[in-house]
């Protein structure tokens, strides 16, 4: 005879979010939770998720950015965890409404056999 699947039975999600503007200067962020657990009580999985990200914007088109992201997909696992920090700069064109984009990001695994590296990018973004 087989085993009885597990039926997910409850899960609780919180997602909060913040956005201040001073003059030149962006904060946001957001914070994410979730805990699900199954009907049988074996199986209980935490996730959180954040994110934090600052601006400042000179003459009207050069905006450098800083933003660090945390990533936990498990809780449980204890060897799952992301952060990720990224550094750039974003550059406005306003006759197009677009917005050019260069930047590095670095991330960090918990993961003992993933080591950190670098992303570097550049890239475009086109309103209409």
């Amino acid at each position: 005879a087989g085993s009885t699947p597990a039926v997910w039975q409850a899960q609780r999600s919180v997602l909060s979010g913040f956005e201040a503007e001073a003059g030149n200067f962006a904060l946001k962020g957001e914070y994410a939770y979730s805990d699900i657990k199954n009907n049988d009580g074996t199986i209980n999985k935490v996730m959180v998720a954040a994110y934090v990200d600052a601006s400042y914007t000179f003459v009207e088109k050069w905006t450098p950015y800083v933003r660090h992201e945390y990533l936990d997909p498990s809780r449980a696992a204890h060897n799952d965890r992301t952060r990720e920090s990224t550094l750039g700069v974003a550059y406005h064109l306003k006759l197009w409404e677009a917005v050019v984009k260069a930047q590095v990001r670095h991330l960090v695994f918990e993961d003992p056999g993933k080591g950190p590296y670098n992303v570097y990018g550049v890239g475009m973004a086109v309103a209409f």
